[in-house]
């Protein structure tokens, strides 16, 4: 029911718009923080709080509850990869509790270096 109350409440705050680049809003008063912007590349990282226990458990747990499939742990920093989430399971994923962060996917131009 929590999450279904969630839903409604993250479409409400973006059913005037539908680009990829709209950010729901968290239904929660201190949803974790959401990191860089949509730039085209598909997919986020969501990284789990230090504090989780055991994270690989909690990342199966979230993709279970809001029906996702992750690619990729990174067990060093607690980081999952998700090549495809709605903003709405981003913004309640941005009210769960072992969830620091969600940053967006970035592009990467390997031929250019900046070193």
């Amino acid at each position: 029911m929590r999450w279904l109350i969630g839903c409604a409440l993250a479409l409400l705050s973006i059913a005037a718009y539908g680009d990829d680049d709209t950010v729901a809003v968290p239904p929660c008063p201190a949803p974790a923080r959401l990191e860089g912007k949509y730039v085209g590349a598909p997919g986020y990282f969501v990284g789990l709080k230090k504090s989780v226990v055991l994270p690989r458990d909690a990342a199966a747990a979230l993709a279970r509850e809001y029906g996702f499939e992750y690619q990729g742990f990174s067990s060093s920093d607690d980081l999952i990869f998700v090549p495809s989430l709605s903003q709405v399971i981003v913004a309640m994923l941005r009210c769960e509790p072992n969830v620091d962060y969600i940053s967006f996917n970035r592009i990467v131009d390997a031929t250019h270096p900046t070193g």
